[in-house]
C-alpha cells in the first residue's frame, strides 16, 4: 500500500509540476522563408511547389480537403538520390 501511494504521488508530482516548464512562445523564425513557384492539378489534388529562399531546394505540397502535406523534391543523380536544389 505504501509503495502504491509513493507511486501515485511521483506521478501525479510529475503530472502537476514537470509540464509546467514547456515555454508557450511560438518563433515565427520561418515566415516569408518559401516563394510560390507553380500551381498544378493532378486527379483531382491541386500541388504546389514552392522554392527555399535561403538554400534554392524544392517543395512540394498538396491541398486535398483536409490532408496535406510538405516534402522535399528529388533528383536521381549518379544513381543517388540527392535533393533538387539551384545553389
Amino acid at each position: 500500500m505504501k509503495k502504491r501511494l509513493t507511486l501515485v504521488g511521483i506521478i501525479g508530482f510529475g503530472v502537476l509540476f514537470g509540464c509546467s516548464q514547456v515555454s508557450q512562445d511560438v518563433n515565427a523564425v520561418g515566415v516569408n522563408q518559401f516563394e510560390s513557384v507553380s500551381t498544378d492539378n493532378h486527379k483531382g489534388d491541386t500541388l504546389y511547389t514552392y522554392k527555399h529562399k535561403q538554400t534554392g531546394c524544392y517543395y512540394l505540397t498538396n491541398k486535398n480537403g483536409y490532408s496535406g502535406g510538405m516534402v522535399q523534391m528529388f533528383i536521381e543523380k549518379d544513381g543517388e538520390s540527392i535533393p533538387y536544389c539551384d545553389k
